[in-house]
């Protein structure tokens, strides 16, 4: 079976004479059984007893042809529990769209459709071509290649070259060789870098259905785990499903390790995926993986190295991707098990520490970071920022909310004020409280909730950006200007940070990747976010 899932799309309706009630209905998959050119649409309501009209039809119909683009139509009522479904049979291809509606809500989500005469001449004509990409093109609808919620124009030339790999194409069983014709036009779309989500197309790809993929599925592993794993293989050519299956794999190991929430979740991968990532994780301790987690690795090699060395105690691991800038990738947010945040933190407390000679003659971990260089020397030389320890600045590690609020409050010179502030994680005796204090005051920052600062948590970008825009309020600076163009992933920032960031973009403060992308809730390394601070500060 060929299933075809999106999310459901849930409608509120409001109700007259003054009283609003919540009525929900949503289509909850299309399975399509091309072999059989039959369609399963199944959904839920909370009308339970009311009729219910489904209609599928072309996508993009209007009145004047709805009629001859009607695929199906008819009249159900769900039952005792909510629950309807209903099978039909088609026989036009395209991508349609099915409505499901009661009285006052409706509900739709687009599914791509072919019948299987139609699927078996394509495919044949495929087999038997010189040309295959142009065949391809002349056989879209057929061949059920467009992706429902992707309207950019396939890649049928990649689409081409991963065909070449599977030739001849099967014709016995239909549902899986279009299965894998939509798979092919996925890894298209992902090396054009225009799949923001993979994970979205899960029932395409059976990503969780790779070897020992399944750990991925508890709670650790979180939307900004998809987002940033998919961020990992975006652009790249994918030339079969191994092959996809080999980089998503490692994109998703190395996005746990980056931003793991506790040592304890990269300690679970790592043990999971020990093979595939040619490591020993037997008597491994502790401290290993607590050295590994949070760091930003390029690839499976270089994890493989940090690891191997860390096990025989040579080192404190994390080989990074050079050339971060303000504008680059760092780590996502996540949740899970094995916190330690505590034990793997260390603040940039308020006191000057020893350095010994390096690059330009303070720290020796900066090579790579050639563009943050002199924002690090000069914030250093007004004893804004230290390093971490003799002749380490680390660069590469997240910055903590109280990390940043102490570099920004003293760069920008936030005077004290008077409103009091009763934080429960802030204690007078912290480091942090007098920046912290100050930036509550200035109505610079405010707490992840009505009771707690988390000055432990790492800033995300977005985050920062915010915080940085009211701090310029705050000192009385001009935070006027828009920016030119949109970030490829605008909608990914979250709206109570969107004109922030779009502010320092305009004022040339932030900057997309090389993608073009922000990466909002990527966590601001120490490089970046001094960067940022040196920006607004000259």
């Amino acid at each position: 079976m060929f299933k075809i899932k999106r999310a459901a799309v849930i409608l509120a309706a409001v109700l007259c004479f003054g009283m609003t009630v919540s009525a929900q209905i949503s289509v909850e998959n299309c399975n399509a059984v091309f072999s059989e050119n039959q369609v399963t649409v199944t959904g839920t309501t909370d009308a339970v007893g009311e009729d219910i009209l489904i209609t599928v039809y072309l996508k993009g119909s209007d009145k004047e042809n709805f009629a001859e683009n009607l695929g199906w139509q008819n009249m159900l009522t769900a039952d005792e529990t909510g629950a309807f479904t209903e099978t039909f049979k088609m026989s036009s291809a395209g991508i349609y769209t099915v409505t499901v509606a009661t009285a006052d809500e409706s509900a739709s989500v687009d599914f791509s459709y072919t019948n299987k005469d139609s699927a078996v001449a394509a495919i044949e004509a495929v087999n038997a071509a010189t040309d295959v990409a142009s065949v391809l093109a002349q056989n879209k609808v057929a061949l059920a290649l467009g992706i429902a919620g992707i309207d950019a124009e396939l890649n049928y030339s990649h689409i081409a070259n991963c065909i070449k790999n599977v030739l001849p194409l099967g014709t016995a069983d239909i549902n899986a060789t279009l299965k894998q014709l939509q798979q092919f036009s996925l890894f298209g779309y992902l090396s054009s870098g225009q799949i923001e989500n993979i994970f979205d197309y899960e029932d395409i790809l059976d990503i969780y259905q790779i070897a020992n993929n399944n750990i991925f599925q508890e709670e650790f592993f979180t939307p900004a785990h998809e987002l940033a794993a998919t961020s990992r293989i975006s652009g790249k050519s994918i030339s079969d499903y191994n092959d996809f299956s080999s980089k998503i794999k490692e994109a998703m190991i190395l996005a746990v390790v980056q931003n793991p929430n506790g040592f304890g979740n990269v300690k679970k991968v790592l043990e999971v995926h020990n093979a595939f990532i040619g490591i020993d994780t037997a008597d491994t301790s502790d401290s290993v993986y607590r050295n590994l987690q949070n760091k930003n690795f390029s690839s499976i090699a270089a994890l493989k190295e940090a690891f191997t060395k860390e096990k025989a105690g040579g080192t404190q691991g994390g080989q990074t991707t050079p050339g971060n800038r303000p504008g680059g990738s760092s780590s996502n947010h996540g949740s899970g098990g094995g916190r330690d945040i505590n034990l793997t933190i260390d603040p940039v407390a308020p006191v000057n520490r020893p350095v010994s000679s390096g690059i330009d003659g303070i720290f020796h971990d900066l090579a790579g970071y050639d563009w943050a260089k002199e924002a690090i020397t000069s914030l250093y030389s007004k004893q804004i920022i230290q390093g971490k320890a003799a002749g380490v600045f680390a660069p590469q590690d997240s910055v903590t909310r109280a990390e940043f609020v102490k570099m920004l409050t003293a760069a920008l010179e936030i005077q004290e004020g008077t409103e009091d502030m009763n934080f429960s994680d802030v204690a007078q005796s912290d480091w942090s409280y007098p920046y912290i204090k100050k930036a509550y005051q200035a109505g610079i920052v405010k707490g992840i909730s009505d009771t707690a600062f988390g000055g432990d948590t790492y800033i995300s970008r977005q985050d920062m950006a915010v915080m940085v825009c009211r701090a310029l309020e705050a000192a009385g600076r001009s935070t006027a200007g828009a920016a030119e163009g949109k970030f490829a992933d605008d909608a990914s920032i979250a709206a109570y940070s969107n004109e922030s960031v779009y502010v320092l973009k305009a004022m040339g403060v932030l900057n997309g990747d090389e993608q073009g992308r922000f990466n909002p809730v990527n966590h601001a390394s120490r490089a970046e976010a001094v960067k940022v601070i040196y920006l607004i500060s000259k």
